[in-house]
């Protein structure tokens, strides 16, 4: 039912905007400018996307870099690919959205023309046997020209070295004792697939030179630029300022990342190790930190790049990939997270979550993370059976989610700070009587986190062998610094079977269900009711209450009162009697099938006055004083007996012929068929003796029974503090079960039950914002639910985070560091642990004050942890 307002909306959409369709589309024009036109075989080039609409709208750009057809290979208005010799094909798709969407692609075809290779001299450029190099100080001078230049080269290769330009002009070497050549460019030379840029006015040097004895001299490097790769369409930077690059053992050393360096969007903490050489490129291995949002840990194992080369498989290099053991997402645990590069500084993450309360699960989870900072998570998991327990007798049965952090209105979360409160309708739900005027304005809080998308939920007793509450619907949960998290759902919730539509469904952390919605609810034969319930829960006591139109056989009426709670249900009618501080019901408990007798609320049970034996002629009932109201049931052995009923001032009122209901105050009756009863309501009835007397040719009476209307009990309470806690004291006049709730705001629970005329209960505010709350006695007679009312009200504090966890100690055990901290009650805590090579190690440690974690020996580390409440706030 969820989707139903969705495909309304879509079909209203349609119809309206059906005369628009027909008019020409806004133009769009796709197009894009390639840098450099002509680019050598793996050079750089960058495409810019200058596609315009007149109309000004925002353009969504999607790249085809490898000519295999699909859109995949970018978003970004500007990207980098780099190409070998022959000829490519690069396409752009522009679109633009709106109720008219457009599509527009552009297309460039060119050639990279492979560049030719003279084969030098041995006398220019020698091929000389590595042997042990010496060791020179990359921040030395770079070695000055010796003479003049003797030609153009466009590859030099010593081993698995290889330096390629444009044009690398060779230097003779003739003062130094050493055999070889040195190469200087003013463009760029890619340096084992590395591309070295030189500064304005500078230049790239390329020694290869055997001094002998002394060894062999391979490097590369410039005074001023930048040494850059391209990888999955992404330029990343290696190195930059002044760069020397010596091969030694197969290696180039010297590489200094500079600050601010990324991959894939992602901070590069540090080089693992030298980057290696390979025939014709470079094997290089980071370590890198995601996002803030995700506690900032850092890759346990380096992220793998292979940039250039000949390798036996493209496969081993088709994207960067690396795990995580342990990481955070607000307060949701992550765990051993899998994630691999998507293109367009977009990383994908496999993972295990585990929710938190109230809504504690362990799922399979995805998420992603764009330019560096969170893009979204995602979650589904179905559990069998009844559902997984979560909290009291909470059951998750499926949950699917996406993570939003900073979130906007939505559905998910439909309310954001300080709000008016909405304006009441027709049907909406009354307050608890004796509660004051309500705010002009709502704190809704500002939420960190939300998870939007749909779960289904089963919770509280069962009742008619279904649980009281069950809901599938969309899922909204909402997670704030100041207060504890909240799980909203939207769409369909049952209670007790009846089917709350539009409704809104609130799980808080200690277990306290709020739920609001539309009801429309059918007594078969008997009665329908439609309008707005308002249901709390928690453990196995549940109530709820609501403004309903109540319609019995064919008289409707609203401002009509619905009760329902663990005893059964009863709606609570609005009828003008000329007395308005009585009403009377038709209500049932669960297991009975529901009547036309009106009975519940405040109308006490029937009483049997006339059997059968002694029916025929006129009968009687006798009603005491002081009574706000009565009911007498006259049931016949056909049809609906048709009486006068006389009282004992005179009073005198025939019932109509037929069946239906009829109204003459202070008189108010119900003809029946199904249940051949005429039924009559009598307001503020005299007292004394009442008689029924069968009119002629109505159906013979065989009983006749009465109910007395009886006032709500009277209940007084207030709340005084007691040490750390709050205490209600109270005092109850009448009969009747009274249950008392504590309802705000933000927060809610069930206090208790009274026992006996006058007493106390001792409760802790439920966690929420500091608020003014209200205590609601809820009224239960002969087993039926009668009526709520506002009897106190306290000002609740703000539900405190965590406190600073204390005794935080880091000991090291040989390969092992531990971690401790004293216990501090809290039942799960966050620990985060910084090494010394730049690695952050996230954990959630749950109903221990320790943790074990695998350091290479040599390492410091750092560590701090958070408590991590029941209710789900987070230390700081």
């Amino acid at each position: 039912m969820r989707f139903l307002p969705t495909l309304l909306i879509l079909t209203l959409t349609a119809l309206v905007l059906a005369p628009l369709a027909r008019a020409a589309p806004p133009p769009l024009t796709a197009a894009f400018t390639m840098t450099p036109e002509a680019p050598a075989p793996d050079e750089p080039v960058t495409f810019t996307s200058t596609s315009f609409a007149p109309g000004g709208g925002p353009i969504a750009t999607e790249w085809d870099l490898d000519g295999d057809g699909a859109f995949d290979d970018g978003r970004k208005p500007t990207v980098t690919h780099a190409f070998g010799a022959g000829t490519h094909t690069v396409r752009l798709e522009a679109r633009i959205a709106g109720p008219t969407p457009r599509t527009e692609v552009a297309t460039r075809t060119f050639t990279v023309a492979a560049t030719a290779t003279p084969t030098p001299s041995p006398a220019t450029t020698p091929e000389p046997t590595p042997v042990a190099t010496p060791e020179p100080t990359p921040s030395a001078p770079l070695p000055q020209a010796l003479q003049g230049p003797i030609g153009c080269e466009t590859l030099v290769r010593s081993g698995s070295f290889t330096a390629q330009g444009d044009c690398l002009l060779p230097e003779k070497l003739s003062r130094i004792a050493g055999k070889g050549t040195q190469y200087r460019s003013t463009k760029p030379v890619r340096v084992n697939g590395i591309t070295v840029t030189p500064a304005a006015g500078e230049e790239v040097l390329v020694k290869v030179i055997d001094y002998g004895k002394r060894g062999v001299e391979i490097g590369a490097g410039t005074k001023s630029g930048t040494a850059t790769f391209v990888k999955q369409g992404e330029t990343i930077t290696l190195d930059s300022g002044r760069i020397w690059w010596l091969v030694k053992g197969g290696r180039f050393e010297g590489v200094e990342l500079p600050a601010g360096a990324t991959l894939g969007g992602l901070p590069i903490v540090k080089l693992t190790e030298s980057p290696k050489l390979i025939l014709g490129g470079t094997e290089l291995g980071f370590m890198v930190k995601m996002p803030q949002q995700f506690g900032a840990p850092t890759s346990d194992k380096p992220v793998r790049v292979t940039v250039g080369g000949i390798r036996a498989s493209a496969a081993a290099d088709e994207g960067f990939h690396f795990e995580v053991e342990d990481a955070a997402l607000g307060p949701i645990a992550l765990h051993k997270l899998s994630i691999d590069y998507d293109g367009d500084d977009s990383w994908k993450i496999a993972a295990d979550a585990t929710l938190p309360s109230p809504a504690k699960a362990r799922v399979k989870a995805g998420a992603g993370i764009r330019d560096g900072g969170f893009d979204y998570a995602e979650a589904e998991a179905r559990f069998l059976g009844q559902g997984l327990s979560i909290i009291g007798p909470v059951f998750l049965k499926r949950i699917k989610f996406r993570v939003e952090v900073t979130p906007q209105e939505s559905e998910c979360v439909p309310n954001i700070g300080v709000k008016p409160v909405p304006a009441a309708g027709p049907f909406s739900i009354p307050p608890a009587p004796g509660l004051p005027e309500p705010p002009k304005t709502i704190d809704y809080g500002v939420p960190t986190f939300a998870l939007c998308g749909e779960v289904g939920l089963a919770a509280g007793p069962t009742v008619l062998g279904v649980p009281a509450i069950g809901l599938d619907a969309g899922l909204g949960f909402a997670i704030f610094d100041d207060r504890p998290a909240l799980l909203r759902a939207f769409g369909e919730v049952k209670l007790a079977g009846i089917a709350l539509y539009e409704a809104a469904f609130e799980l808080h952390g200690d277990g306290y269900i709020e739920a609001k919605g539309r009801a429309k609810w059918v007594w078969p034969g008997v009665a329908l009711m439609e309008g707005h319930l308002a249901v709390e829960l928690l453990g196995t006591t549940f109530n709820a209450h609501g403004g309903v139109e109540a319609c019995v056989l064919d008289w409707c009426a609203a401002g009509a009162r619905a009760v329902v709670s663990n005893a059964g249900a009863a709606v609570c009618l609005k009828i003008d009697l000329g007395v308005d501080t009585w009403h009377p019901g038709i209500g049932f408990k669960w297991g009975e099938v529901p009547t036309i007798y009106f009975g519940g609320c405040e109308l006490g049970p029937y009483k049997t006055r006339v059997r059968a034996a002694q029916a025929g002629g006129p009968s009687s009932v006798t009603l005491p004083s002081g009574l706000p109201g009565a009911a007498i049931a006259v049931v016949g052995r056909d049809a609906p007996p048709t009486v006068t009923l006389v009282g004992p001032k005179g009073e005198r009122f025939t019932t109509p012929a037929g069946t239906g209901v009829t109204q003459s105050n202070p008189f108010f009756v119900v003809k029946d068929p199904a249940s051949k009863t005429t039924q009559i309501l009598v307001g503020r009835p005299s007292a004394g003796r009442w008689q029924v007397v069968p009119e002629p040719g109505s159906s013979p009476v065989i009983e006749v029974k009465s109910a007395e209307g009886r006032e709500t009990p009277k209940v007084t309470a207030k709340v005084v503090r007691r040490g750390g806690r709050r205490v209600l004291d109270y005092r109850v006049t009448g009969g009747g079960r009274i249950t008392f709730a504590e309802r705000g705001g933000t927060a809610g629970s069930i206090l208790g039950v009274a026992k006996g005329a006058r007493g106390m209960l001792a409760f802790d505010p439920a966690d929420g914002r500091a608020e003014r709350r209200h205590i609601i006695a809820i009224v239960e007679q002969d087993g039926l639910p009668s009526t709520q009312v506002a009897v106190a009200s306290y000002r609740a504090p703000a539900a405190k985070r965590p406190g600073r966890v204390r005794g935080v100690k880091t000991t090291r055990h040989g390969g092992r560091v531990r971690v401790s901290w004293t216990r501090d009650g809290a039942p799960a805590h966050v620990v985060t642990v910084a090494l010394s090579d730049g690695r952050r190690i996230v954990r959630r440690v749950d109903g221990r004050a320790r943790l074990d974690i695998q350091v290479v020996r040599g390492l410091r580390a750092k560590a701090t942890v958070r408590a991590v409440a029941r209710n789900g706030m987070v230390g700081r």
